[in-house]
């Protein structure tokens, strides 16, 4: 199901939307991608409701900001997980083990 579909049938923001997948859904992995300018990024794979989901958002190391979030739906695992590994570049960060 898509992004949009899923926000109009519960009736969410993408903040409580990814809340609520995370709660409701199984995290499959997750991390933290330190970025530039004493920015971090937390990332996450969910499986919901069949389908697999990898959402990121773009916090403050110091103050309690979230600068951006986003979720991106995709048809299978395989396809999830690489997005997962393409985000550090994507985001111009390093990823924190």
């Amino acid at each position: 199901m898509t992004i949009q579909r899923l926000k109009i049938r519960f009736r969410m923001t993408i903040h409580e939307l990814i809340e609520m997948m995370k709660l409701k859904g199984i995290v499959c992995e997750f991390g933290i991608i330190s970025l530039l300018n004493d920015n971090y990024a937390e990332w996450a794979l969910i499986l919901f409701e069949d389908e697999y989901y990898v959402t990121h958002s773009v916090l403050d190391n110091y103050e309690d900001i979230c600068y951006f979030e986003d979720i991106e739906d995709y048809e299978n695992e395989f396809q999830a997980r690489v997005c997962c590994l393409n985000l550090a570049t994507t985001l111009n960060g390093t990823i924190y083990e």
